[in-house]
């Protein structure tokens, strides 16, 4: 459920910012998203403890990091290339659509068990 907060109320303010055409909706929408950045990265990071077994954890942490920081300015390049090529309101309508697919997205993905995969409760013990 936390996985989709920033997203939904992200997608709902950008439709609201392109029905009306304000850049005020525009600015909250990234606003709120940005507020519920930490939040959802501690939430990704508590579903990748419990899903990903010990053995291989920093190789896939530190992948995981490697990838974020080469997507990072791809979201400001998408967002000037959409600005220069297309109005505000289409630029906004296109961000309100791929923030709802984002929170689709969140509400889909399955609940981690309760154990990492590969362990039981009685392994490492003694």
């Amino acid at each position: 459920m936390v996985l989709a907060a920033g997203p939904t109320m992200s997608a709902v303010l950008l439709a609201i910012a392109w029905a009306g055409g304000g850049v005020i909706p525009f600015v909250a929408a990234f606003s709120a998203l940005c507020l519920l950045t930490p939040v959802i990265g501690a939430v990704l990071a508590t579903i990748m403890a419990k899903v990903v077994p010990e053995d291989i954890y920093g190789r896939v942490t530190a992948s995981s990091s490697f990838l974020a920081q080469i997507l990072q300015p791809c979201g400001p390049l998408a967002a000037g290339i959409l600005l220069s090529q297309l109005s505000f309101g289409t630029t906004a309508g296109l961000f309100a659509l791929a923030q709802g697919a984002l929170a689709v997205l969140a509400f889909t993905i399955p609940t981690p068990p309760a154990e990492p995969i590969g362990t039981s409760s009685g392994e490492g013990l003694g």
